[in-house]
């Protein structure tokens, strides 16, 4: 019998030039500074628990193993894009604009039960056989700013 746990829980942020790349991440000679940077940012909690059954047996001179288990897995994603950032030359994830072009809550649930079982035919040949089920739910909340964020 094993049990086993895990999480995610962090965040992915980035600032960048989107831009074509015919277009110079320079100065601008009238504002004497750079564009408004995109700021993106993602924040991931995301917990998984299975508990796994594992069983040898022999079938006359053969060894076989039997496996099945049930997995829990919930998942929380709020990934905010598209918002106005600073004209710095640093990681400054501030915005000038406090409105995202782009804002998303992603949640999840899913649980699934399973069972395989692992046939040695030969020492060198064995067949997998398994079994699973799965059911989840997705639901997502969204926010859309329609104008441009640059």
């Amino acid at each position: 019998m094993q049990f086993v746990s895990s999480a995610l829980i962090g965040t992915r942020n980035s600032i960048l030039f989107d831009k074509p790349a015919t277009i110079q991440d320079s100065i601008n000679r009238i504002t004497l500074q750079y564009e408004n940077r995109q700021v993106d940012v993602d924040r991931f909690n995301s917990y998984t628990q299975e508990l796994r059954y594992l069983q040898q047996f022999n079938i006359g001179n053969f060894t076989n193993h039997i496996a099945g288990g049930l997995q829990l897995m919930t998942n929380d994603l709020h990934r905010t894009q598209l918002g106005k950032g600073s004209r710095n030359s640093d990681f400054d994830l501030n915005l000038v604009d406090p409105i995202w072009g782009r804002d998303l809550h992603f949640k999840t649930q899913n649980i699934a039960a399973f069972v395989e079982n692992n046939f040695e035919v030969t020492k060198n040949f064995s067949i997998n056989v398994g079994a699973r089920f799965e059911t989840g739910e997705s639901k997502l909340k969204r926010n859309y700013c329609l104008l441009s964020r640059q």
